[in-house]
């Protein structure tokens, strides 16, 4: 398998970390309009978590011995993660 040429930056990880927390809060803003649980807060941490675990993964195998399917599996469990939430907030609701 072929590694990940990436360079770090500081200022392009900054934009990207940053560009993720704003469209987390823009989904978390339409929630908060709506009265739903889970809002701006939530979804902007959740958002720039994910942006930097998934960032973290690709610098750690950039190189070119470093391996794909490092950062995949990586994916995978931040969407098992995002998918516990989701369940945490639909079993917590009050009504």
């Amino acid at each position: 398998m072929t590694g990940i040429v990436l360079e770090f930056d500081a200022a392009t990880s900054a934009a990207r970390l940053a560009a993720a927390m704003v469209l987390g809060g823009i989904i978390g803003l339409n929630r908060d309009i709506h009265g739903k649980p889970a809002g701006l807060r939530t979804h902007a941490i959740v958002a720039l978590g994910a942006a930097m675990v998934t960032l973290t993964s690709l610098l750690l195998v950039a190189g070119p011995g470093g391996d794909v399917a490092t950062v995949t599996r990586t994916i995978q469990g931040i969407l098992t993660g995002v998918g516990f939430i989701g369940g945490g907030v639909i079993l917590h609701r009050s009504d």
